[in-house]
């Protein structure tokens, strides 16, 4: 008989089915329920995740990244005691809605300064499992000031020293420098399905040379700096460029006249997987230090050569699997250049990578290994 637990979510955006965070959670509940009876909860309601489905396609968005206008610091500190009131009253509902399920543990997505899953764990006297993808007092800055954010920090911390066990989706365990040995850095994987749909495929590699980029379009991901790497590249006839995803249009404007561009828009994981099988580099212009890039598995399945900037998260599970530039715009377009003038390190790249994502990075292997680390923890606490 099954173990009963609760998977617990706590941030209604990460229910957003075109959000990476609904993949991982939606992925990481199938898994964890192979090895033990879960049931989904949004707050204190148990929920059904089956009924969150990704839309075939979205409208366009703007051509311009969507900035979120920063309120002041009034806003932010009484919005922040109003969420701190909020979690604190909410913790007698919860309390009642899990101990009703009889569960034996609380595996919790976490989300900015709410403790009151982690709370309810210790009232049950059950253990409390987090899986943490960013850094969540600072997520919030975006948005507004508060004078809490030094307290609101040391919670955030305290809150992953507390749990039984926090699972960091990239490597954020490394930003947190938790001393206890209760914390582990996992990574996003693949679909068993996209591997076997790659597993035999060869890459045809003749110019010109398919460049993709996929992204839900943010600043971040330094869209400037890939626009003028590929303004600055020599020869760019040999190249076509293909946009994956949503907020691509400023590329392509900006891009069209210099050289080939395919926007193919938002699409399904089904669809990306056939555009895929035609392309040969895939490019990350950036990423956060810490964070966790999931894209990276898409173009690895598919056997691109993928060109990356050399961030910890990156150089921490990646070796020379990985075309790695220094973060300019010129190491980018020189990088770009070196490999699609070689067909031999351009083949052999996508193949290295291919084979790392097939070992190291299927949701399988993934949280098989989270399972392991929990289980630990259970037969601990029965022992």
């Amino acid at each position: 008989m099954k173990i009963k637990a609760i998977y617990l979510i706590q941030e209604a955006g990460c229910l957003n089915p075109q959000s990476g965070a609904f993949q991982h959670i939606s992925v990481g509940y199938r898994q964890l329920s192979k090895a033990f009876d879960m049931t989904a909860f949004f707050n204190n309601q148990s929920i059904n995740l089956n009924g969150y489905k990704t839309n075939e396609s979205l409208p366009k968005n703007s051509d311009k990244i969507k900035r979120a206008k920063k309120r002041g610091v009034l806003y932010g500190t009484i919005k922040d005691l109003q969420l701190i009131f909020q979690y604190v009253l909410n913790i007698p509902k919860l309390y009642k809605a899990l101990k009703a399920n009889g569960i034996n543990f609380i595996y919790e997505r976490t989300a900015y300064i709410n403790f009151s899953g982690l709370i309810v764990a210790k009232l049950l006297a059950i253990p409390h499992f987090y899986e943490a993808n960013g850094i969540q007092y600072k997520a919030k800055q975006k948005y507004y000031k508060s004078l809490l954010s030094p307290l609101i920090k040391r919670i955030e911390k305290w809150m992953y020293k507390r749990s039984s066990h926090t699972f960091f989706v990239g490597s954020y365990g490394f930003y947190w420098q938790i001393k206890s040995d209760n914390w582990t850095n996992i990574e996003n994987g693949v679909e068993s399905e996209l591997l076997e749909f790659f597993k035999t495929r060869k890459k045809k590699i003749s110019k010109p040379i398919n460049l993709c980029f996929i992204a839900r379009l943010m600043a971040h991901q330094k869209p400037d700096l890939l626009i003028e790497a590929l303004q600055n590249l020599k020869h760019p006839q040999d190249i076509v460029l293909h946009l994956i995803g949503s907020g691509l249009e400023s590329i392509e404007e900006k891009l069209k006249d210099k050289i080939k561009v395919v926007n193919h828009g938002f699409q399904n994981r089904e669809t990306i997987k056939h555009i895929l099988k035609d392309m040969h580099i895939g490019i990350i212009a950036g990423s956060p230090e810490f964070q966790s890039t999931m894209k990276i598995f898409d173009y690895g399945v598919s056997k691109c050569a993928v060109i990356a900037p050399n961030i910890t998260n990156l150089k921490y599970w990646f070796n020379d699997e990985l075309i790695f530039f220094d973060g300019t715009a010129n190491d980018l377009a020189d990088k770009i250049c070196k490999l699609k003038n070689d067909a031999y390190v351009l083949n052999r790249s996508g193949k290295k990578l291919h084979n790392k994502v097939r070992q190291q990075f299927t949701w399988d292997k993934i949280y098989g290994n989270v399972v392991k680390r929990m289980n630990k923890v259970l037969e601990q606490r029965t022992s």
